[in-house]
């Protein structure tokens, strides 16, 4: 079961003055997307594959364990900015 990445709680103009809807669109849709394709890639055909990211951050270690506690945290950053 792939990672989802997830999408914004809010439209991407809403945090503005505060957080520009480009630097949201850099950083949602570019970074956070990307590491969500990274770690996905990380985990097909794994032992990973089928588990939550919640699991995933439990049991990883190295680059699979940082890959996904970005994508968590950047998930967390993002409802948390409501």
């Amino acid at each position: 079961m792939p990672i989802e990445h997830v999408a914004l709680p809010y439209s991407r103009a809403a945090l503005e003055p505060h957080l520009s809807s480009a630097t949201l669109e850099a950083h949602h849709g570019v970074c956070h997307r990307n590491e969500v394709e990274q770690l996905n890639a990380c985990i097909e055909g794994s032992e990973f594959a089928e588990l939550t990211l919640e699991e995933i951050i439990a049991q990883a270690q190295g680059t699979l364990f940082h890959l996904a506690a970005q994508v968590w945290n950047h998930n967390f950053y993002w409802q948390c900015l409501r």
